[in-house]
Protein backbone atom coordinates (compact mmCIF):
# COMPACT_ATOMS: atom_id res chain seq x y z
CA UNK A 1 0.00 0.00 0.00
CA UNK A 2 2.93 2.14 0.78
CA UNK A 3 3.96 2.07 -2.99
CA UNK A 4 0.65 2.91 -4.34
CA UNK A 5 0.78 6.25 -1.51
CA UNK A 6 3.43 7.67 -2.86
CA UNK A 7 3.27 6.91 -6.81
CA UNK A 8 1.66 10.18 -7.67
CA UNK A 9 4.77 12.18 -5.74
CA UNK A 10 7.21 9.76 -8.50
CA UNK A 11 4.95 10.27 -11.28
CA UNK A 12 5.06 13.96 -10.75
CA UNK A 13 9.02 14.22 -10.11
CA UNK A 14 9.68 11.71 -13.27
CA UNK A 15 7.82 14.40 -15.31
CA UNK A 16 9.54 17.36 -16.51
CA UNK A 17 8.97 20.67 -15.29
CA UNK A 18 6.11 22.77 -17.06
CA UNK A 19 2.65 22.77 -16.94
CA UNK A 20 2.63 18.92 -17.21
CA UNK A 21 4.46 18.09 -14.04
CA UNK A 22 2.25 20.09 -12.40
CA UNK A 23 -1.11 18.29 -13.71
CA UNK A 24 0.18 15.23 -11.84
CA UNK A 25 1.04 17.01 -9.01
CA UNK A 26 -2.47 17.39 -9.39
CA UNK A 27 -2.92 13.49 -9.77
CA UNK A 28 -1.09 12.87 -6.94
CA UNK A 29 -3.14 15.24 -4.84
CA UNK A 30 -5.63 13.06 -5.82
CA UNK A 31 -4.62 10.07 -4.68
CA UNK A 32 -3.43 11.55 -1.43
CA UNK A 33 -7.17 12.06 -0.91
CA UNK A 34 -8.25 8.80 -1.83
CA UNK A 35 -10.85 10.13 -4.10
CA UNK A 36 -12.96 7.35 -6.08
CA UNK A 37 -11.63 7.32 -8.86
CA UNK A 38 -8.13 7.28 -7.59
CA UNK A 39 -8.81 4.50 -5.54
CA UNK A 40 -10.11 2.28 -8.72
CA UNK A 41 -6.68 3.19 -10.17
CA UNK A 42 -5.55 1.53 -6.75
CA UNK A 43 -7.40 -1.71 -7.39
CA UNK A 44 -6.23 -2.09 -10.84
CA UNK A 45 -2.39 -1.34 -9.38
CA UNK A 46 -2.39 -3.54 -6.71
CA UNK A 47 -4.62 -6.70 -8.54
CA UNK A 48 -2.45 -9.77 -9.60
CA UNK A 49 -2.31 -9.62 -13.28
CA UNK A 50 0.39 -9.48 -15.48
CA UNK A 51 3.29 -6.81 -14.90
CA UNK A 52 2.89 -5.09 -18.26
CA UNK A 53 -0.71 -4.03 -17.30
CA UNK A 54 0.82 -1.70 -14.64
CA UNK A 55 3.49 0.57 -17.30
CA UNK A 56 0.19 0.52 -19.36
CA UNK A 57 -1.67 2.60 -17.00
CA UNK A 58 1.15 5.01 -16.10
CA UNK A 59 2.09 5.31 -19.93
CA UNK A 60 -1.54 5.39 -21.74
CA UNK A 61 -3.83 6.34 -19.15
CA UNK A 62 -2.09 8.59 -16.04
CA UNK A 63 0.47 10.27 -18.86
CA UNK A 64 -1.58 10.14 -22.28
CA UNK A 65 -5.07 10.48 -20.82
CA UNK A 66 -5.23 12.18 -17.80
CA UNK A 67 -1.92 14.16 -18.07
CA UNK A 68 -0.70 15.26 -21.43
CA UNK A 69 -4.92 14.70 -23.10
CA UNK A 70 -5.71 17.34 -20.70
CA UNK A 71 -3.16 20.03 -22.63
CA UNK A 72 -4.46 18.45 -26.05
CA UNK A 73 -8.32 18.64 -25.02
CA UNK A 74 -7.69 22.29 -23.55
CA UNK A 75 -6.35 23.28 -27.14
CA UNK A 76 -9.59 21.44 -28.80
CA UNK A 77 -11.53 23.48 -26.59
CA UNK A 78 -9.43 26.81 -27.51
CA UNK A 79 -9.88 26.27 -31.27
CA UNK A 80 -13.72 25.29 -31.25
CA UNK A 81 -15.01 26.39 -28.26
CA UNK A 82 -16.75 23.17 -26.80
CA UNK A 83 -15.07 20.07 -24.50
CA UNK A 84 -13.61 17.23 -26.32
CA UNK A 85 -14.59 13.90 -24.67
CA UNK A 86 -12.97 12.02 -22.23
CA UNK A 87 -13.75 8.57 -23.74
CA UNK A 88 -15.11 7.48 -27.37
CA UNK A 89 -17.41 4.18 -27.34
CA UNK A 90 -17.21 2.40 -30.52
CA UNK A 91 -19.37 -0.78 -31.76
CA UNK A 92 -17.32 -2.04 -34.32
CA UNK A 93 -19.97 -4.59 -35.52
CA UNK A 94 -23.66 -5.49 -34.80
CA UNK A 95 -23.14 -9.30 -35.12
CA UNK A 96 -23.81 -11.39 -32.34
CA UNK A 97 -23.70 -15.04 -31.53
CA UNK A 98 -26.48 -14.58 -29.16
CA UNK A 99 -29.92 -13.43 -28.61
CA UNK A 100 -30.47 -11.93 -25.75
CA UNK A 101 -33.85 -10.85 -24.62
CA UNK A 102 -34.40 -6.61 -24.33
CA UNK A 103 -30.80 -6.15 -25.97
CA UNK A 104 -29.85 -2.61 -26.09
CA UNK A 105 -28.17 -2.62 -29.56
CA UNK A 106 -30.69 -5.25 -31.41
CA UNK A 107 -27.66 -7.15 -32.13
CA UNK A 108 -27.85 -10.28 -33.81
CA UNK A 109 -26.93 -12.58 -37.11
CA UNK A 110 -27.14 -9.30 -39.47
CA UNK A 111 -26.79 -5.38 -39.49
CA UNK A 112 -23.73 -3.06 -39.45
CA UNK A 113 -20.38 -3.35 -39.26
CA UNK A 114 -17.36 -0.77 -39.82
CA UNK A 115 -13.54 -1.72 -41.59
CA UNK A 116 -10.70 -1.36 -39.82
CA UNK A 117 -9.82 1.59 -41.40
CA UNK A 118 -12.98 3.20 -40.41
CA UNK A 119 -12.42 2.24 -36.55
CA UNK A 120 -9.03 2.96 -36.66
CA UNK A 121 -9.29 6.32 -38.29
CA UNK A 122 -11.92 7.04 -35.26
CA UNK A 123 -9.29 6.04 -32.91
CA UNK A 124 -6.85 8.77 -34.36
CA UNK A 125 -9.41 11.20 -34.69
CA UNK A 126 -10.06 11.21 -31.08
CA UNK A 127 -6.71 11.09 -30.20
CA UNK A 128 -5.81 14.24 -31.97
CA UNK A 129 -8.73 15.59 -29.69
CA UNK A 130 -6.63 14.04 -26.59
CA UNK A 131 -8.62 10.90 -25.55
CA UNK A 132 -6.71 7.99 -25.06
CA UNK A 133 -9.72 6.17 -23.29
CA UNK A 134 -11.91 3.86 -25.63
CA UNK A 135 -14.90 1.59 -25.23
CA UNK A 136 -15.35 -1.24 -27.76
CA UNK A 137 -19.10 -3.06 -27.81
CA UNK A 138 -21.28 -4.54 -30.44
CA UNK A 139 -23.01 -6.68 -31.24
CA UNK A 140 -20.18 -9.20 -29.83
CA UNK A 141 -17.04 -6.82 -30.31
CA UNK A 142 -14.66 -10.44 -30.40
CA UNK A 143 -16.32 -11.23 -33.64
CA UNK A 144 -15.12 -8.29 -35.42
CA UNK A 145 -12.05 -9.74 -37.22
CA UNK A 146 -9.52 -6.99 -36.25
CA UNK A 147 -10.34 -6.35 -32.85
CA UNK A 148 -6.78 -7.77 -31.35
CA UNK A 149 -5.05 -5.56 -34.43
CA UNK A 150 -6.68 -2.47 -33.27
CA UNK A 151 -5.55 -2.78 -29.59
CA UNK A 152 -1.84 -3.72 -30.90
CA UNK A 153 -1.71 -0.92 -33.04
CA UNK A 154 -2.37 1.49 -30.63
CA UNK A 155 -0.77 0.23 -27.67
CA UNK A 156 -0.78 3.88 -26.33
CA UNK A 157 -4.55 3.77 -25.33
CA UNK A 158 -6.55 1.99 -23.24
CA UNK A 159 -9.35 -0.21 -24.25
CA UNK A 160 -12.86 -1.21 -22.19
CA UNK A 161 -14.41 -3.92 -23.97
CA UNK A 162 -17.90 -5.51 -23.30
CA UNK A 163 -18.25 -8.66 -23.93
CA UNK A 164 -20.42 -11.69 -24.02
CA UNK A 165 -17.37 -13.52 -22.80
CA UNK A 166 -17.98 -17.00 -25.58
CA UNK A 167 -15.40 -16.04 -28.04
CA UNK A 168 -12.50 -16.13 -25.39
CA UNK A 169 -10.17 -18.61 -26.25
CA UNK A 170 -7.70 -19.12 -24.17
CA UNK A 171 -5.34 -18.11 -27.28
CA UNK A 172 -7.35 -15.03 -27.47
CA UNK A 173 -6.72 -14.28 -23.65
CA UNK A 174 -2.89 -14.76 -23.57
CA UNK A 175 -2.68 -12.12 -26.52
CA UNK A 176 -5.13 -9.42 -24.51
CA UNK A 177 -2.61 -9.79 -21.67
CA UNK A 178 0.70 -9.60 -23.84
CA UNK A 179 -1.02 -6.43 -25.25
CA UNK A 180 -2.29 -5.69 -21.81
CA UNK A 181 -3.79 -1.91 -22.74
CA UNK A 182 -7.12 -3.45 -22.09
CA UNK A 183 -9.25 -5.06 -19.87
CA UNK A 184 -12.81 -6.86 -21.05
CA UNK A 185 -15.69 -7.13 -18.92
CA UNK A 186 -17.98 -10.09 -19.45
CA UNK A 187 -21.73 -9.93 -19.18
CA UNK A 188 -23.49 -11.58 -16.42
CA UNK A 189 -27.05 -11.75 -15.65
CA UNK A 190 -26.83 -12.31 -11.86
CA UNK A 191 -25.79 -16.57 -11.61
CA UNK A 192 -26.58 -19.23 -14.16
CA UNK A 193 -30.96 -18.84 -13.94
CA UNK A 194 -30.99 -15.06 -14.47
CA UNK A 195 -27.96 -15.61 -17.35
CA UNK A 196 -29.16 -18.55 -19.10
CA UNK A 197 -33.06 -17.27 -19.30
CA UNK A 198 -31.98 -13.81 -20.83
CA UNK A 199 -28.89 -15.21 -22.85
CA UNK A 200 -29.35 -19.02 -23.63
CA UNK A 201 -28.97 -21.79 -22.17
CA UNK A 202 -25.27 -22.92 -21.46
CA UNK A 203 -23.73 -19.36 -21.90
CA UNK A 204 -23.58 -19.07 -18.01
CA UNK A 205 -20.89 -22.06 -18.05
CA UNK A 206 -19.36 -20.52 -21.33
CA UNK A 207 -18.79 -17.23 -19.41
CA UNK A 208 -17.36 -19.43 -16.18
CA UNK A 209 -14.74 -20.90 -19.06
CA UNK A 210 -13.93 -17.37 -20.23
CA UNK A 211 -13.05 -15.96 -17.02
CA UNK A 212 -11.15 -19.08 -15.85
CA UNK A 213 -8.82 -18.40 -19.25
CA UNK A 214 -8.12 -14.99 -18.47
CA UNK A 215 -6.84 -15.45 -14.87
CA UNK A 216 -4.96 -18.47 -15.85
CA UNK A 217 -3.69 -15.96 -18.69
CA UNK A 218 -2.80 -13.29 -15.90
CA UNK A 219 -5.20 -10.82 -17.82
CA UNK A 220 -6.62 -7.74 -16.48
CA UNK A 221 -10.91 -8.15 -16.42
CA UNK A 222 -14.16 -7.52 -14.95
CA UNK A 223 -17.83 -8.09 -15.26
CA UNK A 224 -20.44 -5.86 -16.50
CA UNK A 225 -24.31 -6.99 -15.59
CA UNK A 226 -27.43 -5.12 -16.53
CA UNK A 227 -29.69 -4.96 -13.10
CA UNK A 228 -33.31 -5.49 -14.28
CA UNK A 229 -36.45 -5.77 -11.41
CA UNK A 230 -36.38 -9.72 -13.08
CA UNK A 231 -32.77 -9.77 -11.65
CA UNK A 232 -32.24 -7.03 -8.58
CA UNK A 233 -32.21 -9.10 -5.86
CA UNK A 234 -29.77 -11.89 -7.24
CA UNK A 235 -27.15 -8.72 -8.03
CA UNK A 236 -27.99 -7.13 -4.82
CA UNK A 237 -26.82 -10.27 -3.08
CA UNK A 238 -23.63 -10.73 -0.78
CA UNK A 239 -23.20 -14.16 -2.67
CA UNK A 240 -23.02 -12.18 -6.13
CA UNK A 241 -20.45 -10.02 -5.01
CA UNK A 242 -18.50 -12.19 -3.22
CA UNK A 243 -18.38 -14.95 -6.37
CA UNK A 244 -17.13 -11.71 -8.82
CA UNK A 245 -14.33 -11.38 -6.54
CA UNK A 246 -13.52 -15.44 -6.87
CA UNK A 247 -13.40 -15.62 -10.35
CA UNK A 248 -10.49 -12.69 -10.12
CA UNK A 249 -12.63 -9.46 -11.74
CA UNK A 250 -11.20 -5.81 -11.21
CA UNK A 251 -13.69 -3.95 -11.72
CA UNK A 252 -17.55 -4.40 -12.39
CA UNK A 253 -20.02 -1.79 -14.40
CA UNK A 254 -23.85 -1.99 -13.29
CA UNK A 255 -26.03 -0.87 -16.07
CA UNK A 256 -29.89 -0.08 -15.61
CA UNK A 257 -32.38 -2.02 -17.71
CA UNK A 258 -33.63 0.57 -20.04
CA UNK A 259 -36.38 0.46 -22.73
CA UNK A 260 -34.10 0.41 -25.89
CA UNK A 261 -33.50 -1.86 -28.81
CA UNK A 262 -35.11 -5.34 -29.78
CA UNK A 263 -38.60 -6.30 -27.04
CA UNK A 264 -37.93 -3.07 -25.11
CA UNK A 265 -40.58 -3.06 -22.26
CA UNK A 266 -40.92 -0.51 -19.06
CA UNK A 267 -41.59 -3.59 -16.54
CA UNK A 268 -38.25 -4.34 -16.57
CA UNK A 269 -37.18 -1.52 -15.63
CA UNK A 270 -35.86 -1.02 -11.80
CA UNK A 271 -38.36 0.91 -8.95
CA UNK A 272 -37.66 4.14 -7.76
CA UNK A 273 -36.62 2.19 -4.54
CA UNK A 274 -34.30 -0.56 -5.90
CA UNK A 275 -32.71 1.98 -7.70
CA UNK A 276 -31.73 4.23 -4.42
CA UNK A 277 -30.61 0.92 -3.00
CA UNK A 278 -28.29 -0.06 -6.02
CA UNK A 279 -26.78 3.56 -5.14
CA UNK A 280 -26.18 2.64 -1.78
CA UNK A 281 -25.01 -0.82 -2.48
CA UNK A 282 -22.11 0.21 -5.32
CA UNK A 283 -20.74 2.38 -2.35
CA UNK A 284 -20.29 -0.22 0.53
CA UNK A 285 -18.87 -2.48 -2.42
CA UNK A 286 -16.23 0.51 -2.77
CA UNK A 287 -15.21 0.09 0.91
CA UNK A 288 -15.73 -3.47 1.56
CA UNK A 289 -14.01 -5.11 -1.71
CA UNK A 290 -10.82 -4.90 -3.89
CA UNK A 291 -12.69 -4.49 -6.33
CA UNK A 292 -13.55 -1.27 -8.62
CA UNK A 293 -17.60 -0.78 -9.22
CA UNK A 294 -19.34 1.57 -11.68
CA UNK A 295 -22.62 2.32 -11.56
CA UNK A 296 -23.41 3.99 -15.13
CA UNK A 297 -26.79 5.83 -13.72
CA UNK A 298 -26.23 6.21 -10.16
CA UNK A 299 -22.58 7.66 -10.27
CA UNK A 300 -23.74 10.53 -12.01
CA UNK A 301 -22.47 13.42 -8.77
CA UNK A 302 -18.91 11.59 -9.32
CA UNK A 303 -19.04 12.53 -13.37
CA UNK A 304 -21.31 15.57 -12.91
CA UNK A 305 -24.24 14.92 -13.96
CA UNK A 306 -25.29 13.03 -18.07
CA UNK A 307 -21.96 12.54 -19.74
CA UNK A 308 -23.76 11.79 -23.39
CA UNK A 309 -24.10 14.38 -26.16
CA UNK A 310 -20.15 14.74 -25.93
CA UNK A 311 -19.54 16.45 -22.92
CA UNK A 312 -17.49 13.40 -21.48
CA UNK A 313 -18.24 10.77 -24.37
CA UNK A 314 -20.09 10.00 -27.49
CA UNK A 315 -20.61 6.56 -29.46
CA UNK A 316 -19.94 5.27 -32.79
CA UNK A 317 -22.27 2.71 -33.79
CA UNK A 318 -21.56 -0.10 -36.29
CA UNK A 319 -23.03 1.91 -39.12
CA UNK A 320 -20.86 5.11 -38.16
CA UNK A 321 -23.56 6.98 -36.70
CA UNK A 322 -22.31 9.27 -34.28
CA UNK A 323 -25.13 9.03 -31.39
CA UNK A 324 -24.63 10.99 -27.94
CA UNK A 325 -25.20 8.03 -25.86
CA UNK A 326 -25.05 3.80 -26.66
CA UNK A 327 -28.63 4.28 -25.32
CA UNK A 328 -29.67 7.31 -26.72
CA UNK A 329 -30.16 5.49 -30.71
CA UNK A 330 -30.05 9.18 -32.67
CA UNK A 331 -28.09 10.81 -34.76
CA UNK A 332 -27.47 13.71 -37.04
CA UNK A 333 -23.48 13.02 -38.46
CA UNK A 334 -22.01 9.56 -39.66
CA UNK A 335 -18.78 8.88 -39.43
CA UNK A 336 -18.48 7.93 -42.92
CA UNK A 337 -19.52 11.54 -43.96
CA UNK A 338 -18.41 13.89 -41.55
CA UNK A 339 -15.79 13.78 -38.43
CA UNK A 340 -16.07 13.16 -34.83
CA UNK A 341 -15.71 17.34 -34.79
CA UNK A 342 -18.20 17.65 -36.92
CA UNK A 343 -21.11 15.49 -34.54
CA UNK A 344 -19.45 17.53 -31.50
CA UNK A 345 -20.29 20.95 -32.47
CA UNK A 346 -23.34 19.74 -34.00
CA UNK A 347 -27.05 21.30 -32.79
CA UNK A 348 -28.15 18.23 -31.46
CA UNK A 349 -24.99 17.50 -29.43
CA UNK A 350 -24.91 21.08 -28.62
CA UNK A 351 -28.43 21.21 -27.19
CA UNK A 352 -27.92 18.13 -25.24
CA UNK A 353 -25.09 19.66 -23.64
CA UNK A 354 -26.41 23.04 -22.87
CA UNK A 355 -29.44 21.36 -21.29
CA UNK A 356 -27.22 19.27 -18.84
CA UNK A 357 -26.25 22.35 -17.00
CA UNK A 358 -30.28 22.71 -15.93
CA UNK A 359 -30.24 19.12 -14.58
CA UNK A 360 -29.54 20.08 -10.58
CA UNK A 361 -29.88 16.46 -8.88
CA UNK A 362 -27.32 14.45 -10.14
CA UNK A 363 -29.04 11.05 -9.06
CA UNK A 364 -31.36 12.21 -11.91
CA UNK A 365 -29.07 12.25 -15.14
CA UNK A 366 -30.43 10.68 -17.74
CA UNK A 367 -32.13 12.07 -21.20
CA UNK A 368 -33.85 8.71 -22.11
CA UNK A 369 -35.40 7.79 -18.68
CA UNK A 370 -35.45 10.85 -16.21
CA UNK A 371 -35.84 13.80 -19.01
CA UNK A 372 -37.80 12.23 -22.13
CA UNK A 373 -39.67 15.28 -23.05
CA UNK A 374 -36.52 16.95 -23.37
CA UNK A 375 -34.93 14.08 -25.50
CA UNK A 376 -37.78 14.02 -27.66
CA UNK A 377 -37.57 17.61 -27.83
CA UNK A 378 -33.99 17.80 -29.12
CA UNK A 379 -34.80 14.77 -31.32
CA UNK A 380 -37.30 16.83 -32.82
CA UNK A 381 -36.01 20.85 -32.82
CA UNK A 382 -32.65 19.04 -34.42
CA UNK A 383 -33.74 16.58 -37.18
CA UNK A 384 -31.86 13.79 -34.95
CA UNK A 385 -33.28 10.52 -36.54
CA UNK A 386 -33.52 7.21 -34.58
CA UNK A 387 -30.51 4.93 -35.68
CA UNK A 388 -31.89 1.62 -34.52
CA UNK A 389 -35.83 1.72 -36.03
CA UNK A 390 -37.03 1.01 -33.19
CA UNK A 391 -35.91 4.38 -30.36
CA UNK A 392 -38.65 6.71 -31.88
CA UNK A 393 -41.14 4.33 -31.74
CA UNK A 394 -40.11 4.01 -27.78
CA UNK A 395 -40.43 7.56 -27.01
CA UNK A 396 -43.72 7.60 -28.39
CA UNK A 397 -44.85 4.40 -27.21
CA UNK A 398 -43.04 4.34 -23.81
CA UNK A 399 -42.93 8.61 -23.08
CA UNK A 400 -45.64 8.74 -21.00
CA UNK A 401 -44.90 5.55 -19.10
CA UNK A 402 -41.14 6.93 -18.39
CA UNK A 403 -42.06 10.64 -17.21
CA UNK A 404 -44.68 8.83 -14.06
CA UNK A 405 -41.55 6.40 -13.25
CA UNK A 406 -39.14 9.47 -13.62
CA UNK A 407 -41.76 11.91 -11.08
CA UNK A 408 -42.19 8.75 -8.56
CA UNK A 409 -38.20 8.21 -8.80
CA UNK A 410 -37.23 11.87 -8.85
CA UNK A 411 -39.66 12.14 -5.37
CA UNK A 412 -37.16 9.61 -3.65
CA UNK A 413 -33.77 10.60 -5.33
CA UNK A 414 -34.39 14.56 -4.11
CA UNK A 415 -33.96 13.95 0.03
CA UNK A 416 -30.97 11.34 -0.84
CA UNK A 417 -29.82 14.03 -2.77
CA UNK A 418 -29.93 16.55 -0.80
CA UNK A 419 -28.39 14.56 2.64
CA UNK A 420 -24.95 13.73 0.69
CA UNK A 421 -21.94 15.04 2.53
CA UNK A 422 -19.99 18.16 0.41
CA UNK A 423 -17.72 15.90 -0.58
CA UNK A 424 -19.35 13.82 -2.58
CA UNK A 425 -20.99 16.65 -4.07
CA UNK A 426 -18.11 18.07 -4.89
CA UNK A 427 -15.94 15.64 -5.98
CA UNK A 428 -16.41 16.08 -9.43
CA UNK A 429 -15.11 19.47 -9.21
CA UNK A 430 -12.11 17.83 -7.19
CA UNK A 431 -11.52 14.99 -9.78
CA UNK A 432 -10.99 17.22 -12.93
CA UNK A 433 -9.06 20.18 -12.64
CA UNK A 434 -9.83 21.45 -16.61
CA UNK A 435 -13.74 22.28 -15.44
Amino acid sequence: MKSWNTFGERIARAVPDGALAGYCARIARLIRLDHPAARALRVFWHHPKAWRYNVQMVRAFILNEMARGHFQRAAFRTRTGVEAPLAVMISPTNRCNLQCKGCYASAGTGGGELSFDEVDGVVRQAKAMGVHFFVISGGEPFMWPGLLDLLEKHRDAIFLIYTNGTCITASVAKRLARIANNGPALSLEGGREQTDARRGAGVFDRIEEAFARLREARALYGFSATVSSANFNAIAADAFRRQQIDRGCAFGWLFHYVPVGRDAQTDWMLTPAQRIELFHLAQRWRTQDAIAIIDFWNDGPLVGGCIAGGRRYLHVNANGDVEPCAFVRFATHNIRTSSLEDALLSPFFSGMRAQQKAHENLLVPCFLIDHTAELAGLVNDTGAHSTDGWSAGVLCRCGDDLAARAEKYRAVAEPVWRALPPEALGAYKHWVPEI
